[in-house]
């Protein structure tokens, strides 16, 4: 076993008195008490508080300084009314610019003129068939101006296409043999 040390034995004696102080005290009769007081204390019933009357809330004058100082304001003045949103007006919106304008893939095949009515003879590339064009005819969105002994007027918009007859095809028409296509000319 381990020697006990001098802090350890002073504890032991420390806890030792309290406990024998505990016991004499538990042991002991209660002090006796007088049998009659030396003054008699009466006891008056306690008087119910005065009623209270209704709360009334102040006059609204009595904040006008609340609403005219704010307190939660560094500067202690009311917030600047903001300005009334100004409303929202909406463009119209631009179309977008045409499509440009393709020039129509034709061969003038001829012009036949008849009776004081010119007609322009016209072929499609890849189809057999001819088309009949007319002054005021329309032709992909191209409109015939004027069908002339040697060339046929196109217009679309401000854009007008020439299409001549060659010798070629002049001399091939009158021949009655096919024609080369004939060469668009710009103005």
């Amino acid at each position: 076993m381990r020697a006990l040390t001098a802090y350890n034995i002073l504890v032991l004696l420390a806890c030792a008195g309290l406990g024998a102080w505990t016991f004499s005290e538990t042991t002991q009769a209660p002090p006796a008490l007088p049998e009659r007081p030396d003054s008699i204390v009466t006891v008056q019933p306690a008087t119910p508080p005065a009623p209270q009357s209704a709360f009334r809330m102040p006059p609204k004058n009595t904040y006008r300084q609340l609403v005219t100082r704010p307190p939660f304001s560094q500067t202690r003045r009311p917030p600047r009314a903001k300005p009334a949103p100004k409303p929202v007006v909406q463009k119209p919106a631009v179309p977008p610019p045409p499509a440009p304008v393709t020039e129509p893939q034709i061969t003038l095949v001829g012009i036949v003129i008849h009776a004081g009515k010119s007609v322009a003879m016209v072929r499609k590339p890849g189809e057999n068939d001819l088309l009949r064009l007319a002054k005021g005819a329309d032709l992909d969105g191209w409109l015939v101006e004027g069908v002339l002994p040697d060339r046929l007027l196109l217009s679309h918009g401000e854009k007008l296409l020439e299409l001549e007859l060659t010798e070629a095809a002049q001399k091939s028409t009158a021949s009655g043999r096919s024609s080369p296509p004939a060469r668009p000319r710009r103005q």
